[in-house]
């Protein structure tokens, strides 16, 4: 049975209505209906004084994981990140309360570079298809070896034209992402074996190519496109695209502002794809 894409779900603040603007117009683009974009209201960490006051508002809408830790003070997210981890966790359980179909689950500054006709063809033509992450890139964490793994992780692939599909190898990041009921119930899935307040994106990264010894865990039907690099011309940037600066955080981010605000966490811009020079000079 072949299965639509029944909606392009957009996380996104509220007071960001630039990225409305500019979400409406790029899926439009790509094919999708005034009716197919949906807009999820994300929690703003602006909104609150204390990771506390996040975990118990969060638990209070029925986040039961949200908690309180040792480290609370000391970890290195902070109110940024607790209100995307919460804003992510609705739009999951928004997804697993649907009956069928393909749902592409979208971060406020990122979109798809390719229509969503040739994506659900190719979406149907995956074998046992419930997840797909469009695009991730290694992280350059600490001693990690990110060549070694680069070089060594057997990663199996199906080639549509100049598009690599990658059997569950996810990387670090969730910009966007397709899914359906059964693909967001897994990811839901991924949060009691990842210590709180372990981001999403960091969970796939254990899941797939951060796996022990570099072998995947990842259950049938999880695909991914190759690693990026932060170059604009790898193919895998075909796949998903980030808005300029000032719309996406380039510069800054809405998450690195409320912990600059908020004095919490350890990312409180700029981006660190800038001040570690991870970009190519010229991009």
């Amino acid at each position: 049975m072949e299965l639509p894409i029944e909606s392009v779900n957009i996380i996104n603040l509220k007071r960001r209505t630039d990225l409305e603007i500019a979400q409406r117009a790029v899926w439009g683009a790509m094919g999708a209906s005034p009716n197919q974009i949906v807009f999820h209201e994300a929690m703003d960490g602006r909104d609150y004084k204390s990771k506390q006051d996040i975990i118990h508002a969060a638990r209070a809408n029925g986040f039961d994981f949200f908690q309180e830790t040792d480290d609370i003070e000391t970890h290195w997210t902070g109110l940024g990140e607790y209100a995307c981890l919460w804003s992510i966790s609705r739009l999951l359980r928004h997804i697993t309360e649907q009956s069928s179909g393909i749902y592409l689950y979208v971060l406020a500054d990122r979109f798809s570079k390719v229509r969503l006709p040739r994506l659900e063809k190719i979406f149907n033509e995956l074998p046992d298809f419930m997840f797909f992450q469009f695009k991730g890139h290694v992280p350059a964490w600490g001693e990690l070896d990110r060549e070694g793994i680069k070089g060594n992780y057997p990663r199996e692939s199906i080639t549509f034209d100049e598009l690599v599909v990658e059997y569950g190898n996810l990387k670090h990041g969730d910009g966007v992402l397709a899914m359906t009921p059964g693909g967001a119930r897994w990811m839901q899935s991924l949060v009691p074996k990842h210590n709180f307040p372990t981001p999403y994106e960091i969970m796939l990264w254990w899941e797939g190519i951060g796996a022990p010894d570099h072998k995947h865990i990842c259950p049938e039907g999880v695909y991914s496109a190759p690693c990026a690099e932060y170059e604009f011309e790898d193919a895998s940037s075909l796949w998903e695209g980030e808005f300029a600066y000032p719309l996406a955080g380039w510069h800054a981010s809405d998450i690195g502002q409320a912990n600059k605000e908020s004095e919490t966490g350890v990312y409180r811009n700029p981006n660190a794809a800038y001040t570690e020079g991870y970009l190519n000079e010229d991009s």
